[in-house]
């Protein structure tokens, strides 16, 4: 485990992207320990065998359809008449949403899908 770190936070000094550094560093950790390469399947296929991690995407689709639909877009709209005025007010309204649409749709992958798909652009722009 300090192998990982190490060989992570060196990589991550010599401007190595994050990215490459955790690959090569979890590379480097397989080779190093005594994991057997042969088990990698089996782990994969557990790891993502959970009804949590095979309902996302619909929470996610849920999310986009509601995007869609106006529902985020009119909760927004909503808010911004409530709170837009008070300083940070766009920041406010975000949070606030993000609060009320999670509540509705009991994700928050669906709920960055669809709040984040109408605010980001909004926030950039203010």
């Amino acid at each position: 485990m300090l192998t990982l770190l190490i060989s992570f936070f060196i990589l991550v000094f010599l401007r190595v992207p994050i990215a490459i550094s955790l690959a090569l560093s979890t590379i480097l950790m397989l080779f190093m320990s005594d994991f057997n390469m042969n088990m990698m399947p089996q782990r994969m296929f557990t790891a993502l065998d959970s009804f949590p991690m095979m309902a996302i995407p619909g929470f996610v689709l849920a999310g986009a359809i509601m995007a869609r639909g106006g529902i985020s877009k009119y909760l927004i709209e909503a808010l911004r008449s409530w709170v837009g005025h008070l300083p940070g007010g766009l920041s406010v309204v975000t949070i606030l949403a993000c609060g009320i649409f999670a509540a509705i749709s009991g994700s928050s992958p669906a709920t960055a899908a669809a709040i984040g798909s109408i605010m980001i652009p909004a926030l950039i722009s203010a």
